[in-house]
């Protein structure tokens, strides 16, 4: 999402925000231009940062799949989003 999306998320009553974007894409200015972690926290939401994208480095594993099923866990009956980018198909 955009910097404007997730403060109208903040608005809306999401809490936790969970990205499941690699990092090289994270760190591509034109497809992310600015910090989301920093800017999620900043709105004081909780963001949660669980990379896959079925390779042996970003796997669609059982640890990945625990800690995005603790995430969903802990953020309870609060609203959350998450999302992954790929190839400028957002999905989530």
């Amino acid at each position: 999402p955009t910097a404007d999306a997730l403060r109208s998320m903040k608005a809306a009553g999401v809490t936790t925000v969970i990205n499941l974007r690699t990092q090289p894409e994270m760190d591509d200015r034109q497809q992310v231009p600015f910090d989301e972690e920093a800017l999620v926290k900043e709105l004081g939401m909780t963001y949660v940062h669980i990379p896959m994208r079925g390779t042996p480095e970003n796997p669609y594993g059982p640890r990945q799949l625990d800690t995005f099923a603790e995430a969903i866990a802990s953020a309870g009956a609060r609203v959350l989003d998450y999302h992954i980018e790929r190839h400028g198909l957002r999905l989530g």
